[in-house]
């Protein structure tokens, strides 16, 4: 029982080491995160827009919020945890939009 418990606990010291070197590099190289995820966030939404937001008001709605969230917090130069946060929910939201192009 002793030994599953352990790698129980090893296994997620291990994720938590991976995320915190991430966030550290992150923190280190905010300019370098900043210019690839606007481009990122940028040709996605423009991508999703052209193909789902005109189709319909809540679609072009639920593109634009989260993606002019994720661009002030680029431009005004916020801490980089806030920013990595709005950038994985506006390509998550684009995703599903873009998801709904199958069905």
């Amino acid at each position: 029982m002793n030994t599953i418990t352990k790698t129980s606990s090893h296994t997620t010291y291990q994720t938590e080491k991976k995320t915190n070197t991430f966030l550290q590099y992150a923190e280190a190289h905010p300019y370098g995160i900043m210019s690839m995820l606007l481009v990122f966030v940028g040709c996605l939404s423009g991508i999703t827009v052209g193909l789902r937001g005109f189709d319909s008001d809540l679609f072009l709605i639920a593109i634009i919020i989260p993606t002019m969230t994720t661009l002030a917090l680029i431009l005004s130069v916020q801490p980089i945890k806030y920013i990595l946060a709005a950038g994985i929910i506006t390509a998550i939201v684009d995703l599903l939009i873009l998801l709904t192009l199958l069905f």
